[in-house]
């Protein structure tokens, strides 16, 4: 069988494909989106926009019907609808000239083109707007039928069918077939009429805006510039899009909830906090597996045997000393802390209180005391309210570029400080050494070797002259812990988040605590806490670590003590992809302001006094530029506690130096009992 050029034919179907289009959710004035079905004819070729998938079949003109109305003439409406619709196409075609552009606007533009000349033919020219392309498809949504109001000049068909909805016609498009005298019905399948006419779906209230949400579309908004190709730009949309997801998921996981570790704390006790002696040495930059892998260590393997040991990871928080140092001495990650760098920010601490003030808050009479060879650490031990009662600082010896000889001079103060007839409650002892020689030549080098055993000698004098205090009757507890690890080649040293990085340790010697045993739950940022609750108090509310002695279901007693701990460093690893990009990033940028801190307390120092105040104002204000970025990438990776207030760098640590010969009641750096206000030691107080 042959068609006509331009007519859409096609073979009737049974009735009961007919009967499911006449469905009750026509007579609610709903349209079937016949006319956007993937596949439609009537989408692709205006010579055969009346033919539809959906229509049960085709007259031989290309004319579609609906079946559900092929009655509807019988009841003898037709020939007064077919002169309805004559008499308004003939009235509108002599007034062709007056009608040039009907615009139907229910909040969006739909223009209705009525300049087409009417044929008289057996063919239906359906005149409508090209599509850009051929899989541009109109859109029709339900609305209610009141909403349909034909403009003026528009003419409208309604159908005797019980169940029709009034449907808007162009006049222009209405043709009369002379011999059958029938008009093609409008049908509620939505054949497309001469313009198709789209209508505005229900509004839906956006959901209400998150922080989260806030904060990425502005980073996408900074970004989307860089992501048109046409701008030349010289960053990829791979990359870009990479970076803004990175952005995302980083931001995110600051604000989601953190799986907390099950601490069953130990029953309360009653105890005289003055009466109580603690000892946290803390050894910078110190793989655990080195130590384990030289049999010179032998101090250390004996420590290790009667006490408990964790081979803990700090994998997902960054390796740099300050941060870690700060969340050892407060209980706090630095992402909470705000510290991101080894620039002192003496603001930090009085938010965070160190372990110093928390145990001085408790009871003034508690004596505490700090020996330290990084003035940074000397800082943060002055910092708060009170700060240490002794804040004892040790510069590098002169000629001692391996700072084995300034070690040596930290592990004397200590022995004196334990060997003075009032020793105090809590002493913290930190030893720099094995860190600057990392630095110097790599975690593999000989000297980062030498540094170790210099490390393990000063360890067996401290442990002698704790020995001879408990021989007196006193009960001590001796915690050793590492901020970070290091890498074993000679560059950045740590900072990144390799397993040599990430590796840390926690050794925990005394009463309370089991001789042999290994527990992987332990982490350094648990030594705060642990002191506090050794003292008989509350470990502060909102901290990140928990007492040890809480975490006592962990411990394992392991038939090779020395194998065991090599198995749980085998086990450290990278992090997630993100996380470990996300840190990378933030270090880089961290790094940069303390560079430039660095450099210019260092390059002032010696200039003369017509250049200090220029040269102060140029690298503050390097400074501030350097900065400013930096906290904006810690936040979105990650730090909760960025801030980008105070603008201006802090005073560098200036502290005076230990004399060896000096009377421990001189050393005193704190504001006296009773006092409050800022520690005299602390980096703001001096300039």
């Amino acid at each position: 069988m042959t068609t006509a050029a331009g007519v859409a034919y096609a073979e009737p179907t049974s009735d009961s494909s007919s009967s499911e289009s006449s469905s009750p959710s026509s007579s609610t004035g709903a349209s079937t989106d016949a006319s956007s079905s993937p596949g439609s004819a009537a989408s692709n070729s205006p010579a055969a926009q009346s033919s539809s998938p959906s229509s049960s079949g085709a007259t031989g003109h290309g004319v579609t019907e609906d079946t559900a109305d092929d009655d509807a003439p019988a009841t003898g409406d037709e020939d007064a609808a077919d002169d309805s619709v004559d008499d308004d196409v003939t009235e509108d075609a002599d007034d062709e000239d007056a009608i040039e552009d009907v615009t139907v606007d229910d909040t969006a533009d739909v223009t209705v083109d009525d300049t087409a000349d009417v044929e008289d033919a057996t063919e239906v020219h359906a005149s409508s707007t090209p599509a850009a392309s051929k899989n541009d498809h109109p859109v029709t949504t339900p609305v209610s039928p009141e909403s349909l109001d034909p403009p003026a000049g528009v003419s409208t068909i309604t159908s005797t069918a019980p169940d029709a909805m009034p449907t808007v016609v162009d006049p222009a498009a209405a043709v009369v077939d002379p011999a059958a005298r029938t008009v093609a019905p409008a049908s509620r399948t939505a054949a497309p009429t001469t313009a198709a006419l789209t209508t505005v779906a229900p509004v839906v209230a956006p959901p209400p805006p998150t922080l989260v949400t806030a904060i990425a579309d502005v980073v996408g908004a900074l970004f989307q510039p860089l992501l048109n190709p046409a701008g030349g730009s010289p960053f990829q949309i791979p990359i870009l899009t990479a970076v803004l997801s990175l952005v995302r998921n980083e931001f995110e996981r600051i604000f989601a909830p953190r799986p907390t570790r099950v601490a069953v704390l130990p029953p309360a006790t009653l105890v005289d906090p003055t009466q109580q002696h603690v000892l946290v040495i803390g050894v910078d930059g110190t793989n655990l597996g080195r130590i384990l892998a030289d049999d010179y260590n032998q101090n250390f393997f004996a420590l290790m045997g009667e006490s408990t040991t964790a081979a803990s990871s700090i994998v997902g928080h960054t390796t740099i000393s300050n941060p870690s140092w700060t969340s050892i001495l407060t209980g706090v990650w630095g992402e909470r802390t705000g510290v991101i760098n080894n620039v002192f920010t003496p603001w930090t601490y009085d938010r965070w209180p160190t372990v110093f003030d928390q145990l001085e808050s408790m009871d003034r009479d508690i004596s505490t005391m700090t020996v330290a060879n990084w003035n940074v650490i000397n800082a943060i031990s002055g910092a708060g309210t009170y700060g240490a009662d002794v804040n004892s600082y040790v510069p590098q010896k002169a000629g001692d570029t391996n700072w084995l000889a300034t070690d040596d001079a930290v592990a004397d103060l200590t022995v004196d400080a334990l060997g003075a007839a009032d020793a105090p409650n809590f002493l913290f002892s930190y030893f720099v050494g094995v860190d600057e020689n990392g630095h110097m030549y790599g975690g593999a080098s000989e000297e980062y070797k030498l540094a170790i055993r210099n490390m393990d000698d000063n360890l067996g004098a401290i442990r002698a002259a704790i020995a001879d205090r408990e021989a007196l009757g006193e009960k001590w507890t001796i915690i050793v812990v590492t901020d970070h690890g290091h890498q074993p080649q000679v560059g950045f040293g740590h900072g990144f988040q390799s397993p040599d990085e990430t590796s840390t340790f926690v050794i925990a010697h005394g009463s309370a605590f089991t001789a042999g045993d290994v527990n992987s739950e332990y982490e350094i940022v648990d030594t705060t806490p642990t002191v506090i609750s050794l003292f008989g108090g509350t470990p502060r509310a909102g901290s990140d670590g928990v007492p040890l002695t809480s975490l006592g279901a962990a411990d394992q007693d392991p038939a090779d003590l020395k194998q065991a701990l090599l198995d749980a460093i085998a086990s450290n690893d990278h992090p997630d992809l993100v996380t470990n990009v996300a840190l990378g990033l933030r270090t880089i940028f961290a790094t940069i302001p303390y560079y430039v801190f660095t450099l210019g307390d260092d390059g002032i120092d010696g200039l003369p006094s017509f250049l200090v105040l220029p040269a102060r104002i140029l690298f503050d204000g390097l400074y501030v530029l350097t900065n400013v970025p930096a906290q904006v990438v810690a936040f979105l990776t990650g730090v909760s506690g960025a801030r980008l207030f105070p603008l201006l760098p802090p005073a560098a640590p200036n502290f005076p130096p230990a004399d060896d010969d000096m009377p421990m009641d001189v050393l005193v750096c704190g504001a006296g009992p009773g006092a409050t206000g800022q520690a005299r030691c602390s980096a703001a107080s001096v300039a």
